[in-house]
């Protein structure tokens, strides 16, 4: 066997310990945050960036990537070429990245324009599907030609697109939220039907992780409501979130049950119990207006909350409080992590 002096030994297992360190970072997610703008103009100076910025710390620090300033609403990463194949829903319309951020392309021309929603297909993943404040637009050739997708959205209202959910379990089941109600497709999108909620924003769209039949929405000073029979019949939550504008759902993908709501100036809400019940939990946040949330994966214990103006916070406990993790000032209106 060979021998090592004790020097020697002392380089290798320091060796050992970095290669870890760096695997370990090399496998840490990466978490995307879109936001729409950010306040600190100075008269005078040049605009701070806004669109996409990512962090690869879980939080420490962010960096801009891409168009420097863009109202960026939505992500979408295709889940085949996780890291360098994505796409952002801006007010300029729908860019791609094939390479990670380096270079990007606009994929649509004025026609589509404050691109709300952005889906990639998982099993074809050339098909695109978009949601506008005019509706929906579907593309078979990975963004090069689209088409407006209206059948069944037969009014303005209902063509203002607020949340689009695919369903991973099918990529043909589509469901939509407008200013006027819950909508489904069950053809990919090239026709709609109304599924309740008349009259009733509905502002997000979230599929359970542990049950791809149960679905939750968050609405308009309504609350959450859920659906456990693959969105057949909806209960409304009990309790104060009950009159709540929730913004943005987030479910835990490690603990059945738990769930987080981002609302309008009442900050964050959990449910443990599936979303039958639910508590305040907002402790710490500067702006109680939260549009984004997302779980950690490698750690449910930390929820990333992007504000309406006051950047991301971050919770280190499962939501008890939260500490501002970066992007000073700004409206934050997509986070998530792959």
């Amino acid at each position: 066997m060979k021998k090592y002096s004790r020097l020697q030994a002392i380089f290798i297992l320091v060796s050992f310990i970095l290669l870890g360190i760096s695997n370990l970072h090399a496998q840490s997610p990466t978490i995307y945050a879109c936001v729409l703008a950010t306040k600190n103009y100075v008269v005078g100076a040049k605009n701070p960036p806004s669109g996409l910025f990512v962090s690869r710390d879980v939080g420490k620090t962010w960096q801009h990537v891409g168009w420097g300033n863009i109202r960026c609403f939505g992500f979408a990463m295709d889940p085949n070429h996780v890291g360098k194949t994505f796409y952002l829903a801006s007010g300029n319309g729908v860019l791609r990245t094939m390479n990670a951020g380096k270079r990007w392309r606009i994929l649509t021309d004025w026609h589509e324009t404050e691109i709300q929603e952005v889906l990639v297909n998982p099993k074809t993943p050339r098909k695109l599907v978009i949601g506008t404040p005019y509706g929906i637009f579907l593309s078979e050739d990975g963004g090069r030609s689209w088409k407006a997708s209206n059948r069944g959205l037969a009014t303005i209202d209902n063509q203002f697109v607020s949340a689009l959910l695919m369903d991973r379990s099918n990529p043909e089941h589509l469901l939509l939220g407008s200013e006027s109600g819950l909508f489904e497709s069950l053809n990919g999108g090239k026709s709609w039907k109304n599924k309740g909620f008349s009259g009733i924003p509905v502002l997000d769209i979230r599929q359970d992780v542990f049950d791809a039949s149960v679905f939750y929405v968050g609405t308009e000073d309504r609350g959450v409501y859920r659906s456990t029979d693959n969105g057949r019949k909806w209960i409304r939550s009990h309790g104060k979130i009950s009159r709540e504008t929730v913004y943005v759902l987030a479910v835990d993908p490690n603990r059945k049950g738990v769930l987080y709501a981002g609302t309008f100036a009442k900050g964050v809400y959990k449910s443990v119990d599936g979303g039958k019940h639910w508590k305040s939990a907002g402790k710490g946040l500067q702006k109680k207006t939260v549009h984004a949330l997302a779980v950690y994966p490698k750690n449910s214990q930390i929820i990333f909350a992007g504000t309406a103006g006051s950047g991301i916070y971050k919770s280190g406990n499962g939501g008890k409080n939260w500490q501002f993790s970066g992007l000073s000032r700004a409206e934050v209106w997509d986070v998530q992590i792959w």
